[in-house]
């Protein structure tokens, strides 16, 4: 029995250290596929500095209004390489809000209202009912870290932050293009934003070897033979 519960506390530690580099992180077990549930899928590049440290990613429904707990967007499947996707959401159109790797926050547009719903229009993809849906391929590069960055020393593995006593670690925030009146002390990127064959093959290659058996891998396999 010892031997036993010694094989079965190595081999969990070892499939631990597996999803380490390959697995995706996200909210609970892959569900089947409900008749009008969609998946939706893409991949985020980030700075060299923080490139797979990645901790979450968040996916915004176009014309939603989120006020959490009550209602939060979506967070999503990620690999620790920045490839992402999401099962059974409704139909409608998607994109990318923001990404946190390292405790570094990326919004995914310029911090001026105006300009931000330019680029969500412009960057958000139809979600059919029952489909499995690309989003795209997001770059972020050219990334100037924020005095707020600077001021937040880092030992070893260990982020020390700025934050009121009891609230947890404040991601620090990055704009895209812009810096931001309203938080002069934030980052500023660009960012690319692409659709490539190739890229979707592999991202969807990546998900099918996570959900074998739910009944998504059919619809996965038979979206990969189209853009063969």
């Amino acid at each position: 029995m010892h031997v036993v519960a010694r094989l079965a506390k190595v081999s969990a530690s070892i499939v631990a250290l597996l999803c380490a580099f390959g697995c995706a992180s996200g909210p609970g077990s892959i569900q089947p596929p409900t008749d009008t549930g969609a998946m939706l899928y893409g991949s985020l590049e980030l700075p060299a500095e923080v490139r797979d440290q990645i901790q979450w990613l968040i996916v915004y429904k176009l014309g939603e209004v989120y006020a959490p707990p009550f209602k939060s967007p979506i967070k999503a499947r990620v690999f620790p390489n920045g490839d992402f996707y999401m099962e059974n959401v409704s139909p409608g159109r998607y994109f990318v809000h923001d990404a946190v790797a390292n405790f570094e926050a990326f919004y995914l547009y310029p911090p001026s209202m105006a300009d931000a719903k330019e680029v969500a229009l412009t960057h958000a993809v139809d979600v059919a009912p029952g489909s499995v849906t690309y989003l795209g391929r997001y770059r972020i590069h050219q990334w100037k870290p924020g005095l707020q960055s600077k001021m937040s020393p880092q030992v070893g593995s260990v982020r020390f932050l700025s934050n009121p006593p009891g609230t947890g670690p404040t991601p620090l925030p990055n704009f895209m293009n812009h810096q931001s009146a309203l938080a002069p002390g934030a980052g500023m990127f660009s960012l690319e934003f692409t659709r490539p064959r190739k890229d979707e093959q592999r991202v969807l290659r990546a998900v099918l070897g996570e959900v074998k058996g739910t009944g998504w891998d059919t619809r996965v396999e038979k979206r990969l033979a189209a853009l063969r």
